[in-house]
């Protein structure tokens, strides 16, 4: 591995610091190239976690995205995956307004991947329906629009959202370069685990896992935390005590993180003792980048717990 980029530069100069801001092109090719990987190393019939919740996209998106026929193989699937505007438009209507941690291009081009490889490699129902059950956990990873972003001394960033919603900033500054930055970051860590011959579910429930890595430790801030709520926009909320729409936001980033444990993940293990308040206003450590100088990555749990202040109705909604 090499150095740490250590600065205090916002962070998302120190991205572009180490040139991570490949083309589209690039990444559409890695991606593709990964998809055709991971259909060598299928393993239908392997056990998917079951992220059942209140709160969660439509369900078996691929059957949406990938249109299937009885192939030239005797048993095998003939594969072809929608253009480019339906295949996103679909995937994101899946669940309307919100971030995809697992990217809707990266999506796109590993099915992509997967679909010409199909056309050398033996595809069955089974395989298909194995497959379906893996792109909805991807899929899972998601949190409202107007939740997503960071709000710092020294910087802010903002998902494109409604007007006059976003939490963090007014704009979308800083976003086409962050958001660039967590794909090439759940890219390594899927070409890392596919370079090791892991199987096709490990490979893509660790992609997942890295997306909600980067997505809770640089791209989307707890909007309570102490180093940050001073910063944020937060348009027509109170600016000196927490509202509903704060602890709400709070309960998507610890939904995300039930989900990070239910595939198998491990949470930072909290440093002492810390009250429910406490840690409502715990700082937000992302001035550490999570890439080296080379371009590796590393790696990092997301936060412990935080405790929203939701009833537990509401609280239970967010439960995967």
């Amino acid at each position: 591995m090499g150095k740490y980029v250590n600065s205090n530069k916002p962070l998302s100069k120190r991205v572009k610091r180490v040139g991570l801001k490949r083309s589209r092109a690039k990444q559409d090719r890695s991606a593709q190239q990964l998809g055709r990987k991971l259909l060598k190393f299928k393993d239908t019939g392997a056990k998917v976690p079951a992220l059942k919740a209140k709160r969660g996209p439509n369900l078996r998106v691929a059957e949406r995205l990938i249109k299937t026929k009885a192939g030239k193989k005797k048993g095998g699937l003939a594969l072809s995956s929608e253009t480019k505007s339906t295949f996103d438009t679909r995937f994101r209507e899946a669940w309307k307004g919100m971030d995809e941690a697992f990217s809707t291009a990266f999506t796109r081009n590993l099915v992509e991947g997967i679909v010409k490889e199909a056309q050398t490699t033996k595809l069955t129902t089974a395989d298909f329906k194995h497959l379906v059950e893996l792109v909805d956990i991807a899929s899972t990873a998601r949190m409202p629009t107007e939740f997503s972003g960071y709000a710092t001394k020294s910087e802010k960033m903002q998902h494109p959202t409604g007007a006059g919603k976003g939490l963090f900033a007014k704009g979308y500054k800083n976003h086409g370069t962050m958001d660039t930055a967590r794909r090439n970051y759940v890219d390594k860590a899927m070409q890392a685990e596919a370079k090791a011959s892991k199987k096709m579910t490990e490979v893509i429930t660790s992609g997942v896992k890295a997306s909600i890595e980067f997505t809770l430790n640089e791209f989307t801030a707890p909007i309570t935390a102490k180093n940050v709520f001073r910063y944020a926009e937060r348009p027509n909320l109170s600016k000196k005590k927490f509202t509903d729409t704060d602890h709400r936001q709070l309960a998507e980033r610890e939904r995300m993180k039930n989900i990070y444990v239910k595939l198998g993940g491990t949470l930072r293990p909290q440093k002492g003792k810390e009250t429910a308040a406490a840690s409502l206003t715990r700082e937000w450590k992302h001035d550490r980048s999570p890439f080296s100088l080379t371009g590796d990555i590393q790696r990092e749990p997301p936060s412990p717990r935080r405790q929203p202040q939701l009833s537990k109705s509401i609280f239970d909604t967010y439960k995967v």
